[in-house]
C-alpha cells in the first residue's frame, strides 16, 4: 500500500515540477519531468489492475484449504459416546481363521473358521459366507451361515440361509430365509419356568435333546 502511495506522490511532484519548469522557461526540463510525471502515472496505474489479476490466478491454483474436504472416517459411535471399531471381511475376501472382537463384525466375503463376540453384533451380510462357530450377543445373517451358533438374538433375513445347530435365546424368520438343522432354546437363570425346559425335566429318564426346526420356504 506505501508502495502505490509513494508511485502517486511521484507523479504529482514531477508534474509540478514540469509547470514550474514550462513556466519560467526551460521547456526541456519540463519535457523530462512531465515523462517522469507519465512513467510514474503508468506504473501505478498498471499495479492496480496487474496485482489483483495476479491474486486472482494465484487463488486459483491454491484453493481454500477450507474448501478441501477431510478424509471421512467410519466410526460407529454408541449413545454413551464410545467409539467401536468395526471388524469387516471385505466382498471378494477370503479369509481363513478366527477372529475375536468384543465389536461389531460383519462379514461381506468369505470366512472359514470362527467367530467369537460374545458381547456384540455379528452381522452376515447377503453375499457373505460363514463356515465355521459363531458366538455372539445378536447375529444377523442375509448371507449364508454353515456351522454351530450359540447367541442370545438371531435374525434370518429375506436371503439369509442358515444350516447347522442354533442354540438360542430369541429367533426371527423372515419371509424367504431358510434354516435347515437343530435348534435349541437356551433357559437364562432367570427363565426357569421356560415351557420346553419344564416339559423335557419333568420326563424323568428321558434324555434332554435338541430341538429341531426348519425355517419356512
Amino acid at each position: 500500500m506505501g508502495r502505490k502511495y509513494l508511485l502517486i506522490n511521484l507523479t504529482h511532484i514531477f508534474w509540478l515540477f514540469a509547470l514550474l519548469t514550462w513556466y519560467f522557461g526551460k521547456p526541456s526540463v519540463a519535457c523530462y519531468s512531465g515523462f517522469l510525471a507519465f512513467a510514474s502515472f503508468a506504473i501505478y496505474t498498471s499495479q492496480g489492475w496487474i496485482i489483483p489479476m495476479f491474486n486472482k490466478h494465484k487463488n486459483r491454483e491454491t484453493p481454500d484449504s477450507a474448501s478441501v474436504p477431510a478424509a471421512i472416517i467410519d466410526e460407529n459411535v454408541t449413545p454413551n459416546g464410545q467409539t467401536l471399531a468395526n471388524t469387516v471381511i471385505a466382498s471378494n475376501v477370503h479369509f481363513e481363521g478366527n477372529i475375536v472382537s468384543s465389536d461389531p463384525v460383519y462379514i461381506h466375503g468369505t470366512l472359514n473358521g470362527t467367530i467369537n463376540a460374545p458381547d456384540s453384533v455379528v452381522k452376515v451380510m447377503r453375499d457373505g459366507t460363514v463356515e465355521g462357530n459363531i458366538i455372539c450377543r445378536e447375529l444377523i445373517i442375509d448371507g449364508t451361515v454353515m456351522g454351530q451358533c450359540a447367541v442370545d438374538s438371531v435374525e434370518i433375513c429375506t436371503n439369509g440361509k442358515m444350516t447347522g445347530t442354533l442354540a438360542y435365546q430369541h429367533l426371527a424368520v423372515k419371509k424367504g430365509g431358510q434354516f435347515s438343522g437343530q435348534a435349541e432354546i437356551i433357559s437364562t437363570p432367570q427363565e426357569n419356568k421356560n415351557v420346553v425346559g419344564s416339559i423335557i425335566d419333568a420326563q424323568p429318564g428321558k434324555e434332554k435333546k435338541p430341538l429341531k426346526a426348519k425355517a419356512p420356504e
